[in-house]
């Protein structure tokens, strides 16, 4: 009797231990769980706000009630918008505020129009619609690659000019040794097209579509959200960090600031593995940026054939060099006689000159449009 009554306890109290236990794994599970899902929540949010349609949430845009109102603000930097290929769009957002600070006033509510002033061919997409502390135009597509003038008018209070570089179409699957196929993608496929050196500041182009990793085939029936997110590296990446479209997209409003080597990952809003790139950027030293300039004057501008340079405070030029706007010196002239230059023999497209005067002084970049 006094046996069976041990015996009872001791499977009592197993039962006891095998329960707790039971509990305890329990807890640890549900603790992992809740760690994964707080990882998850932190990791979204980090790697994804850059691409937040809300500009008050970007890094270098500030927002407020009582901004000044002296410009146009664009999701893009600069007079030159380097946009994809005829038949893609390109997300951007504009809005109204303090432009050298780039703090939107959220009280600003006003219809804007949107006028082609030149350009070879046609924009399809929303002409006209409401700012409400900004506005998105998610759906331009140009109907022809080149350089379109475009005005942007807000409520007669702002009239702004920008230029849309539209790049010609890529032809991705020839350079895919596979080729395309419709269908079967499963892992992003980046190509930079520059071996990913560029100078700080520059435009880096970036092709992204996806391949099946088995077949190494394009999928040319991709159509999704291609975000681009900085990883690491000395300086940031900016500039329009996504896009949406369909076969293949090619960023090209992607700058850095600092020279230094970048590691930036490619993914999409689908189930396609994401992949990454090494960007190196170098000085811009020898060419698209400079300090301690004197402004530079160029008429016309956009221009056909020739075009007149030359320093607002009458040096004469010694050295002009021009480049692409890769950041590229495609030509350089020395001890140049005559303010006016012969450029009939370049392509349509963007260009930027910068010049040094007999005495050294270096002339500020400046835009060249080449229509």
């Amino acid at each position: 009797m006094f046996c069976c009554v041990i015996l009872r306890l001791r499977t009592h109290y197993i039962n006891l231990d095998l329960q707790v236990q039971d509990q305890f794994i329990m807890v640890k599970k549900i603790s992992r769980l809740i760690l994964l899902v707080a990882f998850l929540i932190l990791f979204v949010h980090t790697s994804y706000g850059q691409f937040s349609t809300n500009p008050c949430s970007i890094d270098g845009v500030y927002c407020n009630d009582t901004a000044e109102r002296n410009g146009v603000i664009y999701s893009f930097h600069g007079e030159i918008f380097k946009y994809p290929a005829p038949g893609t769009s390109m997300p951007f957002w504009i809005a109204v505020g303090d432009v050298s600070s780039r703090t939107i006033d959220t009280t600003f509510v006003s219809p804007v129009a949107v006028t082609v002033l030149s350009g070879p061919g046609s924009l399809q997409g929303p002409l006209a619609q409401n700012i409400s502390k900004y506005s998105h135009f998610d759906d331009w597509k140009f109907t022809a690659s080149g350089v379109y003038e475009i005005e942007f008018s807000i409520a007669g209070l702002f009239k702004d000019t920008v230029f849309f570089e539209v790049a010609e179409e890529v032809d991705f699957c020839s350079q895919v040794p596979a080729g395309c196929t419709d269908g079967g993608g499963d892992l992003v496929y980046p190509s930079t097209g520059n071996g990913g050196i560029i100078p700080v500041d520059a435009i880096f182009p970036i092709t992204v579509g996806v391949v099946n990793r088995l077949t190494g085939q394009l999928d040319s029936s991709f159509h999704s959200y291609v975000y681009l997110t900085q990883l690491s590296g000395p300086g940031d990446m900016y500039g329009t960090l996504m896009m949406y479209g369909g076969r293949w997209l090619t960023f090209t409003d992607v700058r850095f600031d600092e020279e230094g080597t970048y590691l930036i990952e490619i993914s999409t809003a689908a189930s396609h593995t994401p992949d990454t790139i090494t960007v190196d950027v170098v000085s811009s030293s020898n060419g698209v940026r400079d300090i301690n300039s004197s402004p530079l004057t160029l008429f016309p501008n956009p221009f056909n054939d020739a075009v007149t340079i030359k320093f607002e405070n009458g040096e004469t030029i010694e050295k002009l060099r021009v480049f692409n706007s890769q950041g590229k010196l495609i030509e350089q002239h020395s001890s140049i006689t005559s303010s006016s230059l012969n450029l009939s023999h370049l392509p349509k497209g963007v260009y930027f000159v910068d010049a040094v005067s007999m005495y050294g002084i270096r002339g500020e970049m400046s835009i060249l449009v080449k229509k």
